[in-house]
């Protein structure tokens, strides 16, 4: 979308593509305010004297390639997802940051209708609904409050308004609702499509969780990716066991990671289980400094999980290979960890009556299952 004039130390602004123009900005201390700009076509001579005649040079014929090259910004696969605009700029020195968020607003589409669990396309001219997208733990520290992140989907929000929770069936009261930049917050009194409200939670709301003021309706969950690490998480002091569950239950309606059980009533030594291992270290650091808890990880050698569903046989029929165990999520499905991918074969070869997915499917378990093995 645009391109840099010098970079590092020498970066001194960005050649817009639309418009044909360079925007020459000067430095202003620590990026404390608006820095102020010099507007022209990047050929006028007074370019380069501002920025050196090698690094003008250099952009000169970086323009001639990128033209050459012809590749240009396509309205249309941006909207479809198929394409993401790339912009230059830097936000410490105040660089291209207004030129960004002003194409930004200028390009982003208008809300529109979204896509329901039964394969609908919910209009945004429907009464109040929206999905949370982000649980954020710990906004205020001195309270330990949860803020749940509401996109509304369709219809208006008013502050205070009565809304169907669709996972867990009843009536909430939206009256804590506000808008948030950074760590300020003011109350949020209305909203329409497109708007984000945060909501305190106060355990009420998951990840993909809908909300809806007309008939139930159900938006598409957030995708979840299949976990490849694995450890076991312990508390060093055991009188810290109880902030100790009570952050790793926190982080874990945030979706850091997923939490896994041996047991559905044991929930002493949960096991972590993210995409990858950094995931761990974010939730020992955030256990550390939100909730004054240390703790220590032992990893497990496991590499795939899958989790069980349907089949109409008990789970106790399953045939596990020999480096195969059994664990309850968060909403008491079963799953199998195995270490290799010779045993994940071997699992499915060996019960043909069950089906295994690698994600978890979500919602309540009915069934009361736990683990056996």
């Amino acid at each position: 979308m645009n391109w840099p004039l010098g970079s590092g130390t020498d970066f001194r602004g960005v050649y817009d593509r639309k418009e044909g123009r360079l925007h020459v900005f000067e430095r202003t201390e620590h990026g404390q305010k608006k820095a102020p700009a010099v507007v022209g076509a990047p050929t006028d001579p007074h370019f380069a004297a501002l920025a050196g005649p090698a690094v003008h040079q250099k952009l000169i014929d970086d323009i001639d390639l990128l033209e050459a090259v012809g590749t240009h910004f396509d309205e249309q696969a941006f909207h479809e997802g198929r394409v993401t605009p790339a912009f230059f700029g830097s936000a410490v020195t105040n660089f291209g940051v207004e030129l960004f968020l002003d194409r930004f607003v200028a390009m982003a589409p208008a809300p529109g209708p979204r896509l329901t669990v039964d394969g609908r396309l919910y209009p945004v001219d429907e009464p109040f609904s929206g999905f949370i997208f982000k649980i954020q733990a710990n906004m205020d520290p001195a309270h330990r409050d949860r803020i749940a992140f509401l996109r509304i989907c369709s219809g208006h929000f008013e502050r205070g308004m009565s809304a169907q929770h669709a996972r867990l069936g009843r009536t909430l009261r939206l009256s804590q609702a506000h808008r948030l930049f950074g760590q300020e917050r003011v109350a949020a009194d209305e909203g329409w499509p497109g708007d984000i409200i945060g909501l305190v939670s106060p355990g009420s709301f998951a990840l993909g969780d809908t909300l809806f003021a007309g008939d139930p309706v159900e938006f598409e969950p957030i995708p979840r990716f299949a976990p490849e690490f694995f450890a076991l998480l312990r508390v060093e002091n055991p009188s810290q066991r109880d902030p100790f569950l009570k952050g790793v239950s926190q982080l874990m309606e945030e979706g850091a990671v997923q939490v896994l059980y041996r047991k559905a009533d044991d929930i002493r030594e949960p096991v972590l289980a993210a995409q990858g291992p950094l995931q761990f270290e974010v939730v020992q650091y955030r256990l550390e400094t939100e909730y004054r808890v240390a703790t220590r990880l032992e990893r497990l050698p496991y590499s795939a999980a899958r989790w069980v569903v349907g089949g109409g046989r008990p789970f106790s029929d399953l045939k596990l290979p020999l480096d195969g165990r059994t664990y309850i999520d968060r909403h008491g499905h079963l799953v199998v960890l195995v270490e290799t991918a010779w045993s994940l074969d071997r699992l499915i070869g060996n019960n043909p009556d069950f089906h295994f997915q690698a994600t978890s499917p979500g919602g309540t378990s009915a069934s009361g299952v736990t683990a056996f093995s």
